[in-house]
């Protein structure tokens, strides 16, 4: 059984790995089971600190089951609380890691 552990908190902090939006996808893998698990918190600081990183508005760690076709993700964020607010962008960013791996900056 292969199994990939995607780490992608490293790549919001290295300079020239996140993208610019309408940027194309590039992914490492596709998943189309998954498996969530949220971490939500009300600022942006109680998630940083919670990481104990500085810089981030979202977070996803992902173990990927490419033979089952399968990723289990846990998503730090902070709570959406408006439609289409930075929060809900920000949560849905991290689901497609577990879709499609580290799409970008590639």
């Amino acid at each position: 059984m292969k199994l990939l552990v995607a780490f992608v908190l490293l790549c919001a902090l290295v300079p020239g790995f996140t993208s610019a939006p309408g940027e194309p996808i590039v992914a490492t893998h596709y998943i189309t089971n998954v498996l969530i698990t949220m971490h939500l918190y009300d600022t942006k600081a109680e998630l940083q600190s919670d990481l104990e990183v500085d810089g981030v508005k979202g977070y996803s760690e992902c173990e990927i089951n490419e033979e089952e076709n399968i990723a289990y993700c846990d998503i730090y964020s902070v709570r959406p609380t408006h439609i289409d607010d930075d929060a809900t962008t920000t949560v849905g960013h991290e689901v497609l890691h577990g879709v499609f791996g580290l799409y970008h900056g590639l």
